[in-house]
């Protein structure tokens, strides 16, 4: 940026005045609760390039007189905080200022570390030995702020005495890296061992692609925490993928750089959710990462930042009763046209893994990536009751020593549920039966297992949510918070009616327990617990019974005709 000029040193001095009463006011306000900037924005643009125009001027002078003498730095400004001390009651009252703010007002001001705009205030020591301060604005540019006042004069500046450094113990085992890109493509590879397989460049990839791109493929110890403040803000910034060309959702960085151009305002914002566990997240587990698996100390930062223009979490409800009645009206339920055209109505039963998936969501709260994971070994008897037992991957899971096993969402997955009454005489256990002498081993032989095109994850639920994107749609189930999860919160609303205890809920769900009365008792679901949950039928339940045994009755008498297991 040139400076235009020539300036005087009377000029020099007076902005230098303007600049210290502008402090005084930023200060004041702050302290008072009503801080600059949050209803006038404008406000901090403004002020930065006034700040740093007196330095650049301030610079220039100091360059035009070095050619004759030395010219010492420009002494930080000092903010004289007495006239906030001496306010008359009625100036304090308009401020909010009480009574009891006198001395401990001015203290309180010296001691903020922090702007209202998020800048932040530094203390550093200049190479003359002077105590000042550095205000680091967000855009990276930097200005001398206002420095405590003092009581009395300083002494003569200390010659800086040298500092010698411990000596640094080096270790084998630490990692190092030169640049961003290569401590991130080092981060993917430690989870691709970690998960075995590529989901990490999906789940974890494309939020570090974004730090890439945004913050350019630096070097690491050039990253400063004005840096990641940047970043912080900008994670913010990426809107939702409605109302976004095809072109410009190929990752997080082209979706930012269109909510710049056309204003993130008018477009979606991503949920707070989204933005504090998974963008946030990422960028907190990366940096951990990288201080104990590596030998770059990152700045001291966390990802944490609150934005109130973010959007509400996507809010779930559950079935209304009609809605239920709807549903399992539909073809698949009660006679559809063929095993391809489930959906249609006709004279075909069939029993596929849709089928059972959206009545083991329904009526026994499982999710959808753990439904298509069932196998038949995984359906046991105890006592009078069946369970889908899945507490036999956890423990296979500690013995694997690298060997592939059945992952699910959370320890507390790992869990046994009660098959209800209902799932019995539909004919669940005789498909169990029928495969394991087939010598079958998954129990939903047509359940499709997508695969992320990028990372080859395999995504065990999206054969479920994938076929309610379509009844949802063909069938007008478009009430606002219906998704495809109402199941389990329409199981949660019949557990209420049933007045079930809070503990039973949370293992009947795979929830951790709540609190530290819910971890006491059995660990896993007891026989009395299990008739708990089963021992009271509500009317909608028995409607839908009704709607669904009729049909496997029509079925066994040949009104339809069943089709033959997959």
């Amino acid at each position: 940026m040139r400076v235009p000029g020539p300036y005087t040193e009377d000029q020099r001095v007076e902005w230098e005045m303007l600049e210290r009463a502008g402090l005084c006011l930023i200060a004041a306000t702050r302290a008072i609760g009503h801080p600059i900037g949050i209803h006038s924005p404008e406000f901090w643009p403004v002020w930065k390039s006034f700040v740093e125009r007196n330095i650049m001027i301030d610079e220039a002078l100091r360059g035009k007189k070095e050619k004759n003498r030395a010219l010492p730095p420009r002494e930080p400004l000092e903010v004289d905080l007495s006239g906030a001390i001496e306010m008359t009651p009625e100036i304090k009252a308009k401020f909010g200022l009480t009574k009891g703010r006198g001395p401990d007002y001015s203290a309180t001001l010296r001691s903020r570390p922090e702007l209202d705009n998020g800048t932040t205030v530094t203390r550093i020591v200049s190479e003359w030995g002077r105590d000042e301060s550095f205000v680091e604005f967000g855009d990276g540019f930097g200005a001398r702020a206002a420095a405590p006042p003092i009581a009395e004069a300083p002494p003569a500046a200390p010659v800086p005495a040298s500092i010698t450094e411990a000596p640094h113990e080096e270790k084998d085992d630490l990692a190092h890296h030169d640049t961003l890109a290569q401590a991130i493509d080092d981060r993917l590879a430690a989870l691709a061992q970690q998960y075995g397989d590529r989901r990490g460049d999906e789940s974890h990839g494309r939020v570090l692609k974004f730090a890439l791109e945004f913050l350019g493929d630096k070097r690491l110890a050039e990253i400063s925490a004005r840096d990641l403040r940047r970043l912080e803000q900008a994670l913010t910034e990426i809107p939702g993928r409605k109302d976004i060309p095809g072109e410009h959702r190929k990752s997080l960085y082209s979706r930012y750089l269109y909510g710049q151009l056309e204003g993130i305002d008018n477009l979606t914002r991503i949920s707070s959710t989204t933005v504090e566990n998974t963008y946030f997240g990422t960028m907190n587990a990366f940096l951990t990462w990288a201080k104990s698996k590596t030998d770059w100390t990152p700045p001291a930062f966390i990802f944490n930042a609150k934005c109130e223009k973010l959007a509400e979490p996507q809010q779930r409800d559950a079935f209304r009763d009609d809605e239920l009645m709807r549903f399992f009206g539909l073809p698949l339920f009660t006679g559809c046209a063929s095993a391809a055209h489930i959906w249609q109505p006709g004279k075909c039963f069939v029993q596929n893994g849709l089928y059972w998936g959206y009545i083991l969501h329904i009526f026994m709260g499982l999710r959808p990536s753990e439904i298509g994971k069932l196998r038949t070994a995984d359906i046991v008897r105890d006592g009078e009751f069946q369970f889908i037992d899945m507490r036999r991957d956890k423990q296979e899971s500690k013995k694997a020593k690298g060997k592939k096993t059945r992952k699910l969402k959370t320890e507390n997955a790992y869990r046994r549920v009660p098959i209800p009454n209902l799932v019995v005489d539909l004919g669940l256990i005789d498909l169990k039966v029928a495969l394991e002498m087939r010598g079958e081993t998954r129990l939903f032989l047509d359940w499709h297992v997508y695969r992320h095109p990028q990372s080859g994850r395999e995504m065990w639920g999206h054969y479920l949510s994938k076929s309610w994107q379509y009844v949802a749609r063909a069938h007008e189930f478009n009430r606002d918070f219906l998704t495809l999860y109402s199941g389990r919160h329409t199981l949660a609303g019949w557990y209420d009616a049933m007045k079930l205890p809070q503990r039973i809920r949370d293992r009947l769900f795979g929830h951790a327990a709540q609190g530290v009365p819910g971890n006491y008792g059995p660990i896993d679901l007891t026989l009395d617990e299990a008739r708990a949950a089963l021992g009271t039928e509500l009317k909608v339940q028995f409607d839908i019974a009704n709607i669904l045994l009729t049909a496997k009755l029509k079925a066994e008498y040949g009104e339809l005709t069943p089709a033959p297991i997959v």
